[in-house]
């Protein structure tokens, strides 16, 4: 029976930069395969799996309405305590959100 969730895999097609934004991010790496390039990063029970693609297909723009996406990992949803203080923590570690958090009914 299925518990949960073990990793979510991510290809990039620039892998240190990836690194560097998971870092930022607040995730730490728990291996790194450098001949893959590959990579598993923890944050609390979250993981993730990050690796490198030769693909030169062009990349795609986000659509928000999430319907006009293409098929593919969309988004990563991460549960927080406090979503202000989480945002305001990851901002100075200099990732650029698109929009800051707004509450919802």
């Amino acid at each position: 029976m299925i518990e949960r969730f073990d990793n979510v895999g991510i290809a990039v097609r620039d892998f240190e930069r990836a690194v560097d934004f998971y870092q930022r991010l607040g995730f730490t790496i728990s291996a790194r395969y450098d001949e893959t390039p590959s990579a598993i990063f923890t944050a609390g029970e979250a993981r993730l799996y990050i690796f490198g693609t030769a693909s030169q297909d062009p990349p795609h723009r986000r659509d928000l309405s999430l319907f006009g996406n293409p098929p593919g990992v969309d988004h990563l949803s991460f549960w927080v305590g406090d979503v202000d203080a989480a945002y305001n923590s990851i901002s100075e570690r200099g990732v650029h959100f698109e929009a800051p958090p707004a509450d919802m009914e």
